[in-house]
């Protein structure tokens, strides 16, 4: 279920009906509603019109999407009696008009559905209201500091961008904001390639909020990549998330003519709009990229791939049954299914990693000392005496080192033998991880 705040306004009729004829309407066909402002009366704002506005804001909970969100609320507005705009795209008189201003922290560009819509910050009646209602991060009066990217992996690069963010919004006295995207940019103009991602959505979400940042999802349509620099700052940064001062990667790249972007058009462009426009500094550190953790994870390296996160990296499954061969071993192991298809699984072998936080050694391939032909499994061993029923449930690695590459041996013995040296490493490895964990979570106590 997702918020979805929207403004109502009536100026025809009986307009306290009105609204609480809306306000039923969107129970039924939006979602619950769970806050309304209370109602305020303006006059019109321009044009000339016989009758004053009431206004009000509500909050829903729906399992719509946006788009559906839109269409449900004009249908509404026609059962309530909204005639049609005239010639010049305007309405003399509103028997009941239905706006989304926010849809959960997705922002959304397209030519019929903007959201936040821009008005939120020129007209008070869509302002007062809100704010009654409305959490301290939609607060629409204050301006923000944004960043934009897609921050897969959410790295130490990402990590240094968005403190740069929090110092500007400190000093500038606005909130700090990163906007990322719905999906990579990669999958719109490439439908037929996919980009592996080293985050889910969820996580990727998490790990940006947990860098003390407000967070805005923007919907990567064609529309919004069609947008140039200039209007991208615009109407989407400026209008839509009321953006003040834009934080720019040294090397990040936006807009449609991204090709031809550089800070100094950027900072140009915003001067002529009133935007400030702030140039962060490079990581010292150049080699840490989203493709460069990628490569190192393809390769094995999960060290390495730490070393560029600032973390260690996670997979996540759900455990299904196999072929019990682990058992007939004497290794039991849990085969996992990918949660999250996209997101990227290290290259073959056998590694040390945690799983639920309890060590274990993990194998990726396809097991060719058993069955040279069989499909790749993630089977993981845990390293406890307990082995409860795991089938059913969803357990996150987290990767620790690699052990070795995937290899075959001449005899079930000999893979044994190996096993059970990959065993005493893994368990030295995993050891030293929960140490340094639970000094790290030590320290951030003190």
């Amino acid at each position: 279920m997702t918020d979805v705040y929207l403004a109502l306004g009536s100026n025809l009729g009986s307009r306290h009906a009105m609204l609480e004829a809306a306000l039923d309407k969107l129970g039924q066909y939006v979602g619950p509603v769970l806050a309304v402002s209370d109602i305020i009366e303006t006059t019109p704002w321009g044009y000339e019109s016989d009758n004053n506005y009431l206004n009000a804001v509500a909050r829903c909970s729906t399992a719509l999407g946006a788009d559906d969100v839109l269409a449900v609320t004009q249908d509404i507005e026609r059962r309530l009696g909204r005639t049609q705009k005239s010639d010049d795209g305007h309405y003399s008189d509103r028997t009941i008009d239905i706006d989304i201003l926010y849809y959960g922290n997705t922002v959304i560009y397209s030519d019929i559905l903007r959201v936040p819509h821009p008005r939120m910050w020129q007209r008070d009646f869509v302002v007062q209201p809100l704010r009654q209602i409305a959490p301290e991060w939609l607060a629409p009066t204050q301006r923000r500091v944004a960043a934009v990217g897609f921050f897969d992996g959410v790295h130490r690069g990402h990590q240094l961008l968005a403190r740069h963010v929090l110092e500007a919004a400190h000093r500038l006295d606005m909130r700090p904001t990163l906007l990322t995207f719905d999906r990579h940019p990669q999958t719109l103009f490439h439908p037929n390639s996919s980009t592996p991602l080293l985050c889910t959505r969820a996580e990727r979400h998490s790990l940006l909020r947990d860098l003390g940042a407000d967070i805005f999802e923007l919907r990567f349509t064609s529309d919004m990549a069609s947008l140039d620099a200039r209007h991208f700052m615009s109407e989407v940064l400026m209008q839509q998330l009321n953006v003040g001062a834009l934080v720019v990667g040294y090397d990040h790249r936006f807009g449609s003519d991204a090709g031809a972007g550089s800070f100094e058009l950027y900072d140009r462009i915003g001067q002529e709009l009133g935007l400030c426009v702030i140039k962060a500094p490079e990581l010292q550190d150049d080699h840490v990229s989203s493709s460069a953790i990628r490569r190192a994870l393809s390769a094995g390296d999960v060290e390495g791939a730490a070393r560029m996160l600032g973390r260690q990296y996670t997979w996540t499954g759900e455990v299904v049954h196999g072929q019990a061969i682990g058992r007939t071993l004497g290794f039991p192991t849990a085969n996992l299914q990918a949660t999250d298809p996209q997101k990227l699984l290290p290259a073959r072998g056998v590694y040390a990693v945690l799983a639920d936080g309890q060590p274990a050694m993990l194998n990726i391939g396809t097991r060719p000392t058993i069955d040279s032909h069989g499909p790749q499994t993630v089977e993981a061993h845990l390293l406890v005496d307990d082995h409860p029923n795991l089938y059913g449930r969803t357990m996150t690695l987290t990767f620790v080192g690699r052990l070795r590459q995937e290899q075959r041996f001449d005899s079930e013995a000999d893979l044994i033998r190996q096993l059970h040296e990959d065993r005493r490493h893994a368990e030295a490895l995993c050891r030293q991880s929960i140490i340094a964990i639970n000094s790290k979570m030590k320290e951030g106590n003190e």
